[in-house]
C-alpha cells in the first residue's frame, strides 16, 4: 500500500521527481518520512564491493535488509519519527550525494530490501530531498584463450591465433625475442 514514484523524491525544491506529502500542515511538517525499495540478487557472491551514494535534505539512516548501513546528519543512538536531523541543509549541501561502503555480508540470495527514513530538522522546514543508488561491483576474471598457436614465424612476425574467450571485449599480445626478459 505504499505510494511509488522515481526518485528525485521531495517536496518544496521544484526538482523532484515524485513529490512526496509533507502531511496536513505547512506549519508543522512531519519530521519523518520513510522510503523503501525491494530488489533482487541471484547470487551475492559474484560481487566484490557495494557502494551507495545517497542525497539527504536535511538528515537520513539507511537500512539493508533491516540492519543499518548508513547514518548521514543524524545524532548517535537511538532514532524514532521525532528524532530530527542535527542540521538544516542548503545551498549545495542539497544536491550532495554522500558515499558510503556497504557490507556485502547483508545482501541475500534472493529479495533484498533498502529503507531510508529522512529526517528534517524542523517542522517548519521548506524542502525535502531524497534519491539514493546502491552499486555493486563484481571482481573481473581473465579467462585464458585456448587452441593457440603462431605460425609463419619469421624474423619480421607471425601470425598468432587463439580461441575466443566468453565475454572478452579485447585482448593484449605481449611477445619477445626468444631469451630475453623484456616483453
Amino acid at each position: 500500500s505504499w505510494s511509488t514514484g522515481n526518485a528525485e523524491l521531495g517536496y518544496g525544491d521544484g526538482g523532484e521527481a515524485t513529490v512526496v506529502s509533507y502531511g496536513p500542515s505547512t506549519w508543522n511538517k512531519y519530521i519523518t518520512t520513510y522510503f523503501r525499495k525491494s530488489f533482487t540478487v541471484a547470487n551475492p557472491a559474484l560481487y566484490s564491493a557495494l557502494s551507495l551514494q545517497l542525497l539527504r535534505d536535511d538528515g537520513a539512516v539507511v537500512y539493508l535488509n533491516g540492519t543499518e548501513v548508513a547514518r548521514s546528519n543524524m545524532p548517535t543512538g537511538t532514532i524514532s519519527y521525532t528524532t530530527r536531523a542535527s542540521t538544516a541543509i542548503s545551498g549545495t549541501g542539497e544536491t550532495t550525494y554522500y558515499p558510503f561502503t556497504t557490507s556485502l555480508t547483508l545482501l541475500v540470495n534472493g529479495t533484498n530490501v533498502i529503507a531510508v527514513e529522512i529526517h528534517q530538522s524542523t517542522p517548519l522546514t521548506p524542502d525535502m530531498s531524497f534519491n539514493l543508488s546502491l552499486s555493486a561491483s563484481t571482481t573481473a576474471t581473465c579467462g585464458t584463450p585456448g587452441s593457440l598457436t603462431a605460425t609463419s614465424i619469421s624474423t619480421s612476425g607471425a601470425t598468432v591465433n587463439w580461441g575466443t574467450v566468453t565475454g572478452a571485449t579485447s585482448y593484449n599480445l605481449r611477445y619477445r625475442v626468444t631469451g630475453t626478459s623484456t616483453w
